[in-house]
């Protein structure tokens, strides 16, 4: 049986050498390592990782296009037919080096392939480190449905160094903050004070703060039946956001669908009679501090058919995690589709000042 309450998987810098002493466990065993990653951290990431990691030099490489767009069954069965052709065994590794979609992917490939193999994520943005490589989810969209296919298995490792954040932009790293404050808000009022007054897109001890905080989350409830579900704070609509972008073949940052997404279900804790004006005031000023969007209206109806795939709804209502308190989520509302439009027409009125 998994325990999920065991951290210990999760290595920062001063847990390198567990992971060394893995690797080259591995290549004395004559077990072949792969390494699954985009074009990009291909580029800018691999290097690094063979040079933390020499062991891993010898590992083959199968690079994919990047983007959630390619987050799909059909790339993982190129990725499963390129590990046949390379005749790997049930006792092969992969490292999953890259972003969230990476992560997803990679953890579904691997929970998969000759039904489970081991598995290591290397993040490599700040989004990822926090939340897409902690907690054992793994998973492909369908069409433009995000994340409707997957398992829930643990990696071998996770590998966190913000090392590998280097090669980012600084709104690539504002991006993945949303997911730090989004545990904040859901989980410690102090932490969120922390955040609010000095952020900060590369302090490790945010980082490991944000994935204690997800990481006893996910300890207490696996398999999202309820606790889990507080994670989902900001993601009704911001896949909702994402799936309609990329249904109209445009692309939103997850980042920043989850700030707007965090928006809006504040407004909607507000109005459900949660949280205060001043919280969401508060919130409301200090996430637009950082993120700036579009001032186009999106209503309902444009939004609706994604929502409703929402794996938290139940008996045909749209359920939202929504904020009970500063630092404190509450799980399972059911909130009327007239109010889900108030809010996101109070949404686009409160960024006219902004572009996307």
């Amino acid at each position: 049986m998994i325990d999920f309450a065991d951290s210990s998987y999760i290595l920062t810098g001063i847990k390198k050498q567990q992971l060394i002493d893995f690797l080259q466990d591995c290549n004395n065993q004559m077990r072949k390592i792969f390494v699954l990653c985009d074009t990009n951290t291909q580029q800018h990431c691999l290097p690094l990782l063979q040079t933390k990691f020499p062991q891993t030099k010898s590992a083959s490489v199968f690079s994919v296009n990047p983007g959630e767009s390619f987050k799909t069954i059909e790339t993982a069965t190129a990725f499963w037919k390129f590990l046949l052709q390379q005749q790997a065994d049930k006792h092969i590794v992969v490292i999953n080096l890259g972003g969230g979609v990476i992560t997803d992917l990679g953890g579904f490939a691997a929970s998969l392939f000759k039904r489970g193999v081991d598995f290591i994520h290397v993040p490599t943005t700040l989004l990822a480190m926090v939340d897409a490589a902690v907690g054992g989810k793994n998973g492909v969209n369908i069409d433009s449905y995000k994340n409707q296919s997957g398992t829930i298995v643990l990696p071998k490792y996770v590998y966190v160094d913000t090392d590998f954040l280097e090669s980012l932009q600084h709104d690539e790293k504002v991006n993945g903050y949303a997911e730090i404050i989004k545990h904040a808000l859901i989980a410690d009022n102090q932490f969120y004070k922390e955040l609010s007054e000095k952020p900060n897109f590369e302090a490790l001890q945010s980082i490991e703060k944000a994935i204690s905080i997800k990481q006893q989350i996910v300890a207490t409830d696996p398999f999202e039946k309820k606790e889990r579900k507080l994670l989902n704070f900001g993601h009704t609509v911001a896949h909702a956001l994402e799936s309609f972008y990329q249904s109209h073949q445009q692309c939103i940052f997850h980042g920043r669908a989850v700030a707007a997404g965090m928006l809006v279900e504040s407004y909607l804790s507000r109005k459900m009679g949660f949280i205060s004006d001043d919280e969401l005031n508060h919130i409301t000023e200090f996430i637009q501090s950082l993120f700036a969007f579009d001032d186009k209206v999106l209503h309902v109806e444009e939004l609706l058919p994604f929502m409703m795939a929402d794996k938290k709804n139940k008996q045909g209502q749209i359920r939202f995690t929504l904020l009970e308190a500063i630092g404190k989520g509450i799980v399972d509302v059911a909130v009327p589709i007239g109010d889900i439009e108030e809010a996101l027409v109070w949404f686009s009125k409160q960024n006219t000042r902004y572009g996307l």
